[in-house]
């Protein structure tokens, strides 16, 4: 079937735990936290988050070959081919392709945004499935965290950016953590984290009249609770943030002054 790929994601107020939900494994090693279905890059004043409109460039196939610093993925995915760029999923936002096939045979071109979603378009109408191999950076994975620049260094990117009214709340939330974007960069990432990671399933709570910082303070939420009110809080103290969807778990990305991205992932997926 298709890869579900939402136009946009908004929050709710059912912090309950979810149901089990369902979940194909497309790549091997099986990405965990789960693989990028979507990525949103922009946050609208009403807490919307979508896609920037950013143009596409084709992703090459550069040939079978490994480097150190870069893990290996197998993948294997149908897609419907219809004259507009069909939804492909990623294992990171760098992923490279070494090697890439279809059946039946025809002639694809991967593409991806601004916001590293990864398309696949192709001249021939029809079902394609798709078998790739792809490499990642291992440090998107995990790794260390600068420590000696500030957590807001980054702060005039795009990628950083909120509505002044949303900002605002930013801050107010970053001020009952005690964090500030002067603060060095592993300690505040590390605040936020352990702030969000402590959430639990439960009725919602809070008292504000406004959803985000009901969420940001409330300590209740499952995974796309948490990873809105953390992309929030997180673009509020100057750190470039993107917030990941697929069908059965939410989290985020950093990005990291040097601009490489960074998966962080705050728990809280369903069964």
């Amino acid at each position: 079937g298709g890869i579900p790929r939402p136009q946009e994601a908004r929050p709710d107020r059912d912090t309950t735990e979810d149901g089990a939900l369902r979940y194909r494994a497309l790549f091997n090693p099986t990405v965990a936290p789960l693989r990028r279905n979507v990525v949103f890059d922009v946050m609208s004043s009403d807490y919307r988050w979508t896609v920037a409109n950013t143009p596409r460039r084709p992703v090459p196939v550069i040939g079978r070959r490994v480097e150190p610093g870069r893990e290996l993925f197998w993948g294997s995915v149908s897609v419907e081919l219809s004259g507009t760029d069909a939804p492909l999923p990623s294992v990171a936002p760098d992923m490279r392709i070494l090697a890439l096939e279809t059946d039946p045979p025809t002639s694809v071109v991967v593409v991806r945004d601004g916001g590293d979603n990864f398309y696949v378009r192709g001249r021939a109408p029809g079902p394609v499935r798709l078998t790739l191999l792809v490499d990642a950076s291992t440090a998107y994975f995990s790794g260390a965290v600068p420590a000696n620049v500030a957590l807001g260094v980054s702060s005039g990117r795009r990628d950083a950016r909120l509505p002044t009214s949303i900002a605002a709340r930013g801050q107010t939330v970053l001020k009952a953590l005690g964090i500030d974007g002067q603060m060095p960069l592993a300690r505040g990432l590390a605040r936020l984290v352990d702030h969000f990671r402590r959430y639990r399933a439960g009725p919602p709570a809070g008292t504000h009249d406004d959803i985000y910082l009901d969420l940001a303070l409330g300590g209740v939420g499952v995974c796309r609770h948490r990873a809105f009110a953390f992309a929030i809080t997180a673009r509020a103290a100057g750190l470039p943030t993107r917030l990941v969807h697929n069908e059965a778990h939410a989290f985020v990305e950093i990005r990291l002054p040097a601009g490489d991205w960074r998966r962080i992932d705050l728990g809280g997926q369903a069964p």
